[in-house]
């Protein structure tokens, strides 16, 4: 993966998921810095899922300074420090806070990277197509390491 995105030519889209678990280990955080340093410049766009904000807030990687995050329903407690870190004042980030504990369904809040906008809130609907691919993949066999 590091050298089709350092070294190709390739333009592509690379999704983490369950990103909080990945930013655990040394060596994948690096691979996330020198992503970060290099995938904008060869038109790659980077994406990790996680649902526990706070561990990518604590990993410091080059991509903190590029992270556009949706947050789902959380309580203030959770949401408030992860606002503060993305540089939204603290006066404003009681206030998105609250708001983030009310948010109806299919609503996240977006904070975009380096408080260079206003929080906002995005209603996101997944296709049908997207679904039933997902659930064909819940159903397929798991593939585990013969050693």
């Amino acid at each position: 993966l590091r050298d089709a995105v350092t070294i190709g030519k390739n333009p592509m889209d690379i999704f983490f998921d369950e990103g909080w678990l990945l930013l655990r280990t040394p060596a994948f955080r690096n691979l996330i810095d020198e992503l970060g340093h290099r995938a904008r410049k060869r038109d790659v766009g980077v994406t990790m899922a996680t649902h526990l904000p706070s561990d990518f807030m604590e990993e410091g990687t080059s991509l903190n300074l590029a992270t556009t995050t949706f947050i789902g329903r959380m309580n203030p407690k959770e949401a408030n420090p992860f606002l503060l870190a993305m540089g939204i004042p603290p006066s404003d980030a009681e206030k998105f806070a609250d708001q983030i504990t009310n948010l109806e369904p299919h609503v996240f809040m977006a904070v975009p990277a380096g408080n260079t906008a206003t929080p906002f809130r995005v209603r996101v609907i997944i296709p049908p197509t997207w679904l039933q691919m997902f659930d064909r993949y819940k159903k397929m066999p798991k593939v585990t390491n013969a050693a």
